[in-house]
């Protein structure tokens, strides 16, 4: 059986429903998974029929032990005006809880970007000081993980050894050995049928010897350079 929530840490999960609405779902309905004994709110699923709903949002937020603000590419608001409404509701949750001494956990969704200060009205703009994290549709599985450890207060992937990099430096090393020599043979082949000599007939048996490994570890450093690549992208 739960313990009762008031005694159980919570995370408030703080979104646009014009821009993040089923993705706030799919995290919600994760998070409970992946945080056993953690209560994780979000207002249509957490506030019951006929409550006061700013009340309850007030509460919840003010006994929350962390705060995510989930933002996407319309979180301002289509002309970046609807952040800056003073009843707006995501800009009363997130001022409330900057007010309070709770962890705020900005979370960019889908190439989302932290607003700029200026663009936000001054009650929120401490907003953009908080450490986001990143959330996107091609890593969901990793960028929920990190989201998780980052609510529970534990290293993230970006602190720990990523697998999801290392497991593509693999690959990427193993193509590229493959090309190389799928290239080093196709060359000695074509050598061959251009000229009626070997490889070995024109630069010697020990040239011969050595290119093809030569032309392997050239395309496994190709491998490993797109890998590279890759991450800085």
């Amino acid at each position: 059986m739960n313990a009762p929530v008031g005694s159980r840490p919570s995370v408030f999960i703080s979104y646009r429903r014009a821009d993040t609405d089923a993705l706030a779902g799919r995290i919600k309905d994760r998070l409970e998974i992946a945080l056993r004994g953690w209560d994780v709110f979000m207002d249509v699923a957490s506030v019951d029929a006929g409550a006061d709903f700013r009340a309850v949002i007030d509460e919840r937020i003010a006994r929350a032990s962390v705060f995510v603000a989930l933002i996407g590419k319309g979180w301002c608001g289509d002309d970046g005006r609807r952040i800056r409404d003073p009843d707006d509701l995501v800009r009363h949750e997130v001022r409330l809880a900057l007010s309070s001494n709770i962890r705020i956990i900005p979370v960019l969704a889908n190439d989302a970007r932290t607003p700029a200060a200026r663009d936000l009205p001054d009650d929120i703009a401490a907003l953009v000081q908080r450490n986001a994290v990143e959330l996107r549709h091609s890593r969901f599985e990793d960028d929920l993980g990190n989201l998780a450890r980052a609510i529970a207060g534990k290293p993230t992937g970006a602190e720990r050894p990523d697998r999801h990099f290392a497991n593509l430096v693999l690959r990427n090393i193993a193509w590229g050995a493959l090309v190389g020599l799928g290239v080093a043979l196709a060359g000695l082949i074509l050598h061959f049928e251009l000229t009626g000599r070997s490889a070995s007939e024109r630069i010697g048996e020990d040239g011969a010897t050595l290119l093809i490994p030569v032309i392997v570890i050239v395309g496994a450093l190709i491998g490993y350079w797109r890998s590279a690549q890759h991450r800085r992208s």
